[in-house]
């Protein structure tokens, strides 16, 4: 090797020291090339036979239910809050103090009182205060019935009750909008009975249900229906004036042509 200029050591030449590290080297590529040791042979299990469908969480069974005292307070409070009286301003009402409310106050009472009175229209109307016998015999009437039935009818109803009867009040004054002449007049007369009779109190004025001075001390849901219709009245009162003034003013001028057309024949015929 060192006649040929190469150095190093053959193999064969290692130093003990060198030997006793390479003895403990071992040929990993003999392992490499060496095929992979064959898996042991599985036993073959024996299937287990299929399992029923199941609901894998407990089964809950809904317990019979209890008698709760709230829904039975609920059916029990479903009478009339307000009984049926053909006066209706004359149902008693607290003293009140004069203060003001806030305007959001009022706001939230005056829908609150909304639906109440919705409601009590509902509850009467379903009643044992009008039997099924009368509720048939009034709904023939209104789809089949002539004007006078019709009138007869309305003003029955609401005379009983002005508080229940919103929707009998609007219809008659639709019928009061007709343009047949005997038909309006039949109408306003029907509902100049009601306001002299029923719907006016005879010593003040209708108020609206913001001026109520009363809204300030907790007002019951009485006291919130009482206020809400005679808000609702005040406004279907000024609708009732605005119909008779269109009416009378469509009276006045046919009554006018005609007076003029006879004129005129009259001074064709001299």
């Amino acid at each position: 090797m060192n006649e040929l200029g190469l150095t190093g050591k053959f193999p064969d030449e290692l130093d003990d020291n060198e030997e006793a590290v390479d003895s403990d080297w071992t040929d990993e590529s003999k392992f490499e090339n060496s095929p992979p040791p064959k898996p042991e042979p599985k036993t073959k299990q024996k299937a287990d036979p299929p399992k029923p469908n199941t609901i894998d969480r407990p089964l809950q069974i809904s317990a019979p239910s209890k008698h709760d005292p709230k829904i039975s307070a609920l059916s029990k409070t479903s009478k009339l809050k307000i009984e049926p009286n053909p006066i209706w301003y004359s149902i008693e009402r607290p003293a009140s103090s004069g203060k003001p409310a806030n305007v959001e106050i009022i706001s939230h009472l005056h829908a609150r009182g909304k639906f109440l009175l919705q409601a009590e229209a509902e509850t009467y109307s379903n009643s044992s205060h009008i039997s099924a016998s009368d509720r048939q015999f009034l709904s023939t009437i209104m789809t089949s019935g002539t004007q006078s039935d019709k009138l007869s009818a309305l003003t029955l109803s609401v005379s009983s009750s002005p508080i229940h009867h919103q929707k009998q009040l609007d219809a008659l004054q639709n019928l009061a909008k007709k343009k047949s002449r005997n038909e309006a007049v039949q109408a306003v007369a029907s509902i100049k009975d009601l306001l002299v009779g029923n719907l006016l109190p005879d010593d003040r004025k209708l108020v609206f249900f913001s001026k109520q001075v009363s809204l300030s001390e907790s007002p019951t849901d009485e006291e919130l229906i009482l206020y809400t219709f005679e808000d609702w009245l005040k406004g279907w009162y000024f609708q009732v004036l605005q119909t008779i003034e269109v009416t009378a003013f469509q009276f006045a001028l046919a009554n006018l042509r005609d007076c003029l057309w006879t004129r005129f024949l009259s001074c064709e015929t001299i």
